[in-house]
């Protein structure tokens, strides 16, 4: 998928806005939050593949780590202070490792 495409662009706007509402419950206990909360954790806590829009399929195009993303919102402070959509969700790139000479044969 493109970099600045239309449907990645959504995929973003859906995972901030389920990342928003996750935040808005663990910092208020408003009912009328509640539900948008729990459906955005049962969103984001679910390994679904099968949907386009599943929270694995939207880190795989926005190339996140599902695991870093999860690890993140549940290790987040709840008091406000941080907001949880502005914590780092990449995980840091793998060190190549170099071959130290071929193996002749």
């Amino acid at each position: 998928m493109e970099q600045n495409s239309p449907e990645r662009a959504l995929m973003l706007a859906v995972l901030e806005d389920a990342i928003r509402s996750f935040a808005d419950e663990r910092r208020t206990r408003s009912g009328r939050r509640r539900r948008p909360a729990r459906e955005a954790e049962a969103w984001l806590f679910a390994d679904d593949h099968a949907w386009p829009f599943s929270f694995v399929n939207v880190c795989a195009v926005l190339d996140l780590s599902p695991s870093a993303v999860r690890t993140a919102l549940r290790a987040a402070p709840t008091d406000g202070r941080r907001p949880l959509w502005k914590l780092r969700l990449r995980t840091p790139p793998r060190r190549r490792t170099r071959r130290v000479g071929a193996i002749a044969s």
